[in-house]
């Protein structure tokens, strides 16, 4: 049999160190996790992400993926061969019904 992976819908950010107002804004998108910076290689922070009992590493350039199971951390690479943009509105995993199917 072949199998295709059921339509979800996330909310996802990338983390690009560019400015604080970035880091604030994924700060704010993560919520009540807890968050830190990391400086090891000397160039861009690595943060640190705790929810609940785990803690993960956010490279940059990777995205922070929030879904009903939690906060999770995908490669650039991973995250555009499963995921695309959907506009503001669109926020059903549903399939939209057309005018033909409304008749």
């Amino acid at each position: 049999m072949i199998y295709r992976r059921k339509p979800l819908t996330i909310e996802a950010m990338q983390y690009i160190p560019d400015t604080l107002v970035d880091l604030a804004k994924l700060t704010e998108f993560i919520g009540e996790g807890y968050l830190r910076m990391n400086f090891k290689d000397g160039t861009y922070p690595t943060l640190i992400i705790k929810e609940k009992d785990a803690a993960m590493e956010v490279q940059p350039g990777e995205y922070v993926v929030k879904t009903d199971k939690g906060i999770y951390a995908v490669s650039k690479d991973a995250f555009e061969k499963v995921y695309e943009p959907i506009n503001e509105n669109e926020t059903t995993d549903e399939p939209e019904e057309t005018k033909e199917d409304e008749a």
